[in-house]
């Protein structure tokens, strides 16, 4: 089992399922391997994010973080109006170079992004507005 998470023309990601508890995946630029990885800890180059052409949000956290799983039914509600909108979920932590690229202090922290430029950010948003508002400076 598998999905492939389209990130340019160029750049695919593809998550696969090697067995119940454990993920890899592949980041393959032009139908070539560029790099792999197991337990879902590979992520896509910052070039990768800023080759992307398009409205993109970028949700940084984690899966175990307080306050990522409060602001989550947040974020899927306000995105949920824009099914165009490229939605890429980034695992952070140490060691995770991209979001140390990005900034990013505190969790969850959504970068909007047009055509890879950054348009808004928001640090632990509270409300859905709040994430509405940011994404209506991707359609300004």
């Amino acid at each position: 089992m598998f999905a492939t998470l389209a990130l340019s023309d160029q750049y695919l990601l593809r998550i696969f399922c090697v067995d119940n508890e454990r993920a890899g995946t592949i980041l393959l630029k032009d139908a070539s391997l560029i790099e792999q990885g197991d337990n879902c800890e590979t992520q896509p180059e910052r070039t990768a994010i800023l080759d992307l052409q398009g409205d993109v949000v970028l949700d940084f956290g984690t899966d175990w973080c307080g306050y990522c799983l409060t602001a989550a039914p947040l974020i899927q509600q306000a995105l949920s109006n824009m099914p165009n909108l490229k939605h890429v979920k980034v695992e952070d932590g140490p060691g995770r170079p991209l979001g140390r690229s990005f900034q990013v202090k505190l969790w969850p922290t959504l970068i909007f992004l047009k055509d890879g430029k950054e348009q808004e950010r928001l640090v632990r948003p509270t409300d859905a507005a709040s994430i509405q508002t940011a994404l209506d400076s991707l359609t300004v």
